[in-house]
């Protein structure tokens, strides 16, 4: 493999055969372009000559971008020989990649979709799953794929962690209008992976229960007086749309809840009481637990709990 000082203008930055992201890194980041800035570049972007006798990046955009920058006119880089197919620069790229880090998920997919067109499923999942930390079935990457039906910015929330990506496999099965209502609002509260579970579950039960759309039901005001709140940060928000899903998950085991809860408020419990209904309210029987800070307080207390025969009370 040949290292070539290439003029930048020579290097083809919107071409995307290569490009195993969602989308092209448009700017360098601020922490290669300091490096870049302190000691230059110090492993050279692997690129490809195209036909056009352009060249297409493999690897390396994020330090091209900052040697653009930093007004470079010129980069050493590494060249994969002409004689290479276009397989084998896809392989040498996935190796690239594989030996800095893993590749995440949607990096695999769409790498999956590319090796796709120039082998079929059985000699994909043969030859790359393995490397991909997969077992070599053909249903895998199928299921991958299915990453690539996602729209960009759900990709790219994947790809950068924010997503899970069982839950992006969940959204891929749904209508386009359900599925973008669930992402923004799993976005906007910034729910935690257990939580993006619960939203796109229970909204999906809710929605097929009530016979409307999962957008529909996650349109209603009172969903979205939490979410428009003001006076809400994010994870006041999140707890409160939390507790309101789960009403609608269980209306009446909610009333009932409330209604227990104006219960133990009309008794006026003392400091360190607290009354429990049994589990689901399956039972009519509730327990009183009292909490005493030591054995002192206890016996301190004791006459007052007790009550005898003789007791006009």
């Amino acid at each position: 493999m040949q290292l070539i000082g290439l003029p930048l203008s020579e290097i083809d930055f919107q071409d995307e055969t290569y490009l195993l992201s969602p989308s092209p890194r448009q700017h360098a980041s601020p922490t290669v372009l300091a490096s870049i800035k302190r000691v230059g570049i110090l492993h050279p972007p692997l690129l490809v000559k195209a036909e056009s006798g352009r060249y297409r990046i493999l690897s390396g955009r994020n330090r091209l971008l900052a040697a653009c920058r930093l007004h470079f006119t010129s980069c050493d880089c590494r060249v994969v020989p002409s004689a290479f197919s276009p397989l084998e620069t896809l392989t040498l790229l996935i190796e690239e990649v594989i030996a800095k880090r893993p590749p995440t998920l949607m990096e695999q997919a769409i790498f999956l979709k590319k090796a796709e067109a120039w082998l079929d499923s059985d000699e994909v999942a043969r030859r790359f799953l393995p490397i991909l930390g997969h077992q070599p079935h053909p249903s895998q990457v199928g299921k991958l794929l299915r990453l690539n039906n996602l729209e960009e910015v759900i990709q790219e929330a994947v790809h950068h962690g924010q997503l899970d990506v069982k839950v992006a496999w969940e959204l891929e099965k749904l209508a386009f209008v359900d599925r973008m209502a669930l992402f923004e609002i799993i976005m906007a509260l910034r729910l935690s992976v257990a939580n993006q579970k619960k939203v796109t579950l229970i909204s999906r039960e809710v929605a097929m229960r009530t016979k409307s759309s999962i957008a529909a039901f996650l349109a209603r005001s009172d969903s979205q007086e939490i979410l428009n709140s003001s006076d809400l940060n994010p994870p006041q928000k999140s707890s409160h749309f939390m507790a309101w899903l789960q009403q609608q998950q269980f209306p009446r085991l909610s009333r009932a809840e409330e209604e227990f809860r104006a219960f133990c408020r009309t008794l006026k419990l003392p400091s360190g009481a607290s009354l429990q209904h049994a589990p689901f309210f399956e039972k009519d029987e509730l327990t009183l637990t009292l909490r005493f800070a030591n054995r002192q307080e206890l016996l301190e207390k004791m006459p007052e709990l007790m009550v005898t025969q003789d007791d006009p009370k």
